[in-house]
C-alpha cells in the first residue's frame, strides 16, 4: 500500500512537471512580449532626455558665445573710451594754446 502511494505521488509530480514544461514556451513568449512593451515604453522618455540634453548643450554653447561677444564689446568700448579721453585732452591742449596765441596776438596789437 505504501508502495502504491509513492507511485501515485511520483506520477502526480511527473504530470505537474510535464504540464509546467508544456507551459514554459508560452510563458517565455509572454515575458518576451512584456519585455518588448517595457522597452518601447522606456524608449520615449530616453529619447526626450537625449533631446533635452542636446538642447541644453546647445544653450550652453550659445551662452559661451554671448559671453565672448560681451567681453569683446567691453574691450572695444574701453579702447574707444581711451581714444575719446585722448581726443578730449588734445582738444583742451589745443584750446589752451589757441587762447594763449590769441591773447599774445591781442597784446601785440
Amino acid at each position: 500500500k505504501n508502495h502504491q502511494q509513492q507511485l501515485e505521488t511520483l506520477t502526480e509530480r511527473g504530470r505537474n512537471a510535464h504540464d509546467t514544461l508544456r507551459m514554459l514556451p508560452e510563458q517565455k513568449q509572454q515575458l518576451a512580449q512584456r519585455q518588448e512593451s517595457l522597452d518601447t515604453a522606456q524608449a520615449a522618455p530616453i529619447q526626450e532626455i537625449k533631446q533635452f540634453e542636446d538642447e541644453l548643450s546647445e544653450s550652453k554653447k550659445q551662452q559661451a558665445k554671448i559671453r565672448t561677444e560681451r567681453t569683446q564689446v567691453a574691450k572695444q568700448l574701453q579702447v574707444q573710451q581711451k581714444a575719446l579721453q585722448k581726443s578730449q585732452a588734445e582738444v583742451a591742449e589745443t584750446k589752451k594754446h589757441l587762447e594763449k596765441f590769441m591773447s599774445s596776438s591781442e597784446l601785440s596789437r
